[in-house]
């Protein structure tokens, strides 16, 4: 092979992999990372049924601590707080504080997060307080009753995710490409 087909050759290769890099930009990110802007909402039922969150305040983001005002109820406030695992790439916690929100108002709260949209949150793990936290994959739900929260106000969890594959297909497909012009020249 001559000194213009090894050039262009790299000259390819190099395309290809920055072209699968910025193609892949949003997907490599689709894993939920701290800085990432997500909805949060959280209920309660009953004769003082509120909700809370987002749709009031603006979207959360995920790694700080919010302090959310009961729009109906102030100054009852839910303190959320988030972050990724420390040592974990691949997973986030979530802590709900429900001290200053008077939780035993309500027979039954909820917390949501909708934290991704291509459903690999594989598993939620809890680590604190009473209720019940689940998945559907994109969104992270927590259930409980208000009398059990009251006496333990704090809920915590962990949850796991499956890393975003998108980049590392198109580097593979850049690869290919590359290594298929290369063949027809040869």
């Amino acid at each position: 092979m001559n000194n213009v087909a090894v050039k262009r050759s790299a000259t390819l290769l190099c395309g290809a992999l920055l072209a699968a890099v910025m193609g892949g930009a949003e997907t490599a990110f689709a894993d939920v990372q701290e800085g990432d802007l997500i909805f949060v909402e959280g209920t309660g039922d009953g004769p003082f049924a509120t909700t809370w969150g987002s749709a009031y305040e603006g979207l959360y983001v995920f790694g700080s601590t919010t302090t959310y005002t009961d729009p109906l109820f102030s100054p009852a406030t839910v303190d959320v707080s988030s972050g990724s695992l420390p040592g974990e790439e691949l997973g986030g916690f979530f802590s709900v504080d429900f001290g200053n929100f008077a939780p035993g108002d309500f027979p039954n709260l909820t917390f949501r997060a909708d934290l991704k949209e291509d459903g690999t949150i594989t598993e939620v793990i809890q680590t604190g307080g009473p209720g019940t936290w689940s998945t559907d994959g994109n969104s992270i739900f927590w259930e409980g009753l208000g009398a059990d929260v009251a006496a333990s106000p704090v809920i915590s969890m962990e949850f796991i995710q499956i890393p975003a594959p998108g980049a590392m297909g198109l580097l593979v497909v850049a690869f290919g490409a590359a290594g298929c012009r290369r063949r027809r020249r040869c």
